[in-house]
């Protein structure tokens, strides 16, 4: 992004910021905090219900300038406001003046964002299905007063960190995960017979599968016979570009090779057969919402937490790895077309074990938009 074109959008974000603080009180009472598009939908069912059967209004804060030019967003009228990444958003979270903030983005206080001078309500809505104490950072929910947790591991994991670090007992509500409803509603087949259908879809860092291994798990599946889709994590986009640049140049050609520009679109997903992932909540996502089984490439833990073996529950993005799937070495990536079709071999018997396992890790599975606006409209009622 150009000079000229960082003071336009400071501008704006700046514009943005004093039409919203201009609003009268009751007109900002209820906020909603959205990164960019890709992080709407943990929050779409929710606002849904909010807007539709409580008929709640709501101001929707953005940091992504396309995300939604004007005031409809996922069918729901909303009060819009781009505001930047830089000092106008800093800023508005240092004095914003609201009844409830919700959010997707944890490291409250953490980093440069910090909690109001003003009393505000802060509900965080997580935006993956894996541990709290792993993959996120230490105190990554810490200063939030409400978390919607999307399962019961949520609820053992916040609660036992409150207590080893002594720490105020925040509200937990028994949600559920909004992305993994709006999942459930897919249609999906298996297309196994001649070319098998292959999502890549790991996370990201120094050990991820495409930063380390994307060209050799690629050639390995190309040549089973494979049709593969590679969708990177925006991170891995950010910052290593050069893996992405080398799946391109070395398979961009290729009839049954795809790198997917985005992660906001749903056909990789439904149409693929298999997944293959390392760390990422996606794979989560692809067992529990569409009842497909997961390939696991063991590549070291992605650890973010240094003390996270304080909490005595293993994350479940550990634990789960062989329930919802299997886990392969590093070794076998040459092999891994194998792997593929035994587990499409035995689709079916995925598809069951998948639904009994969803029950038991989600809360509220097909209603957790419903539980969701019920918990807002009590944390309302409640700061009236």
């Amino acid at each position: 992004m150009g000079f000229w074109q960082d003071i336009r959008l400071g501008w704006k974000a700046y514009r943005a910021m004093k039409r919203f603080q201009a609003l009268p009180p009751e007109a900002r009472e209820r906020v909603v905090y959205v990164e960019d598009s890709a992080s709407y939908v943990y929050l779409g069912a929710i606002l849904q219900v909010l807007n539709e059967k409580y008929q709640q209004s709501f101001c929707y804060l953005t940091s992504e300038f396309e995300d939604e030019d004007g005031k409809k967003r996922g069918g729901v009228n909303v009060h819009r406001f781009y505001i930047g990444e830089g000092w106008v958003r800093t800023l508005l979270f240092r004095t914003i003046d609201c009844k409830v903030l919700i959010m997707t983005m944890p490291d409250l206080e953490t980093f440069h964002l910090k909690r109001s001078v003003n009393p505000v309500h802060y509900v965080y809505v997580f935006h993956s299905l894996v541990s709290t104490h792993m993959i996120y950072r230490k105190g990554a929910f810490d200063a939030y007063d409400t978390v919607f947790c999307c399962g019961p591991h949520h609820v053992k994991e916040i609660r036992e960190t409150e207590r080893i670090y002594e720490l105020t007992p925040k509200k937990l509500v028994e949600q559920g995960y909004g992305r993994l409803d709006e999942m459930l509603g897919a249609k999906t087949s298996y297309h196994a017979a001649t070319h098998p259908r292959v999502l890549i879809a790991p996370s990201w860092g120094t050990h991820g599968i495409l930063e380390v291994h994307g060209v050799t798990l690629v050639k390995a599946l190309i040549e089973a016979g494979c049709q593969v889709w590679v969708r990177p994590h925006p991170m891995t986009r950010k910052k290593a570009p050069q893996a992405l640049e080398a799946l391109q140049t070395s398979f961009g050609d290729h009839p049954h090779f795809k790198i997917e520009s985005g992660i906001t679109a749903w056909n990789s997903f439904v149409e693929s057969d298999v997944m293959i992932s390392d760390w990422s909540g996606a794979a989560l996502e692809y067992a529990f919402g569409l009842e497909k089984p997961v390939l696991f490439i063991d590549v070291p833990r992605k650890i973010n937490n240094p003390e996270y073996e304080k909490i005595s529950h293993q994350p479940i993005e550990v634990s789960i790895r062989p329930e919802i799937g299997k886990l392969i070495p590093i070794s076998e990536i040459p092999q891994i077309g194998v792997h593929v079709r035994e587990m499409i071999q035995a689709a079916e018997a995925w598809r069951e074990r998948l639904k009994d396992l969803r029950e038991k890790h989600v809360f509220n599975v097909g209603h957790s938009g419903q539980v969701g606006a019920e918990a807002l409209m009590g944390i309302l009622k409640n700061s009236a």
